[in-house]
């Protein structure tokens, strides 16, 4: 029925590419009326917004900037300097962490649209100085493919526009109508330990369910897991609604993790699960010991977990005697390796040949 071994990564939660991706970051002060930050990108969806969100640290005084967002210039890339429908508005950070900031208008953009997020010295109010800044944070990246769709550039001092390389930036956009509409990332902690209190039969996991525009079911042979330093036996697998496990691969004492941070990969016999169906992958505790744990991006609230797929079910969850979500809580770096897809019964299709509609 396969007639090949192809295994294809389906990623569960928020996907990273290499560890260093979500362990470090970098900071982008502003503390001059000469600074300048944007982040530039292009749209991925129609929306109309009335907010940016940003991750900001080390707060300092009381500066204040002006936020906007601005064309881009075609010829170079860069923010074309033209404010887009009276967006811009004041915006003086009171603390640290990620923090919504509201424009000056909405503003209603279209699918592929290129904007700029410009952040600089506030018009009125303190200016940014050496006793007066904030820091943006971005997350580092170990190649400049790992940063894309989102370019992170600043003019420090009064210099052009210089790009930002193998930076991520952690910004987002939020629907004037809803909350739960954003687009970007929107994370308070990058790479923050999820843990689970100890017992045995307790499970760590992330809720995911297959989308059923791709298929009826879809056929999958291993799992990889992005886990902290483990003292006790575990299963990594599968679950369902219930906690009951669909698939299963034992990990004795001799695959224990003794660093801060694993990847394991496993392969199982090859299962189908069902489009449709709230399934939950991670981790579940064989025998008695420490906490299992799981690193995963903190984004504050459910709301902001809408600006990646699978919402609104792709929270971290814990199992107990029932599944608890991890309030604001979406793993990364797990995937499920796929080998074949049931597209509604008509056909079978080899991923070598990609998941069509």
């Amino acid at each position: 029925m396969l007639g090949k071994d192809t295994l294809y990564p389906i990623f569960l939660g928020a996907k990273i590419l290499s560890e260093a991706a979500i362990v470090s970051t970098a900071a982008d002060r502003l503390d001059s009326t000469l600074d300048e930050a944007a982040f530039i990108f292009q749209m991925p969806k129609d929306m109309t917004f009335d907010e940016v969100g940003v991750l900001v640290e080390g707060l300092t005084g009381a500066p204040d900037y002006d936020i906007s967002i601005q064309g881009v210039n075609l010829a170079d890339g860069k923010p074309d300097g033209t404010i887009i429908g009276s967006t811009g508005a004041l915006w003086s950070p009171t603390a640290d962490g990620f923090q919504w900031i509201t424009l000056g208008n909405p503003l209603a953009r279209s699918k592929n649209n290129l904007i700029a997020i410009v952040i600089e010295d506030g018009t009125t109010g303190t200016d940014p100085s050496g006793g007066n800044y904030v820091d943006l944070v971005s997350q580092a990246v170990q190649v400049g493919q790992n940063q894309m769709p989102y370019l992170h550039i600043s003019a420090d001092t009064g210099s052009t526009w210089t790009a930002a390389v193998n930076e991520l930036p952690i910004i987002a956009l939020r629907n004037s109508g809803t909350t739960t509409d954003v687009i970007g990332r929107p994370i308070e902690e990058p790479h923050a330990l999820i843990t689970l209190t100890t017992g045995v039969g307790h499970i760590i996991a992330q809720e995911f369910m297959l989308p059923v525009e791709s298929a009826s079911r879809v056929q999958v042979h291993g799992l990889q897991i992005h886990l902290a330093a483990t003292n006790t036996d575990f299963d990594m697998g599968i679950f369902d609604g219930a906690g009951a496990t669909v698939i299963a691969t034992s990990r004795d004492k001799d695959a224990r993790v003794g660093t801060a941070t694993n990847s394991p990969l496993c392969f199982f016999t090859p299962t189908w699960l069902q489009t449709g169906v709230v399934y939950y992958a991670g981790l579940k505790q064989t025998d008695t010991g420490g906490n299992q744990a799981i690193y995963a991006h903190d984004c504050l609230t459910d709301d902001n977990l809408s600006a990646w797929p699978g919402y609104p079910n792709n929270n971290l969850a814990k199992y107990v005697s029932g599944w608890t979500p991890d309030v604001g809580g979406i793993a990364v770096g797990i995937a499920l390796l796929v080998s074949a897809v049931d597209r509604r019964g008509i056909e079978m299709q080899h991923l070598e040949a990609g998941i069509s509609r």
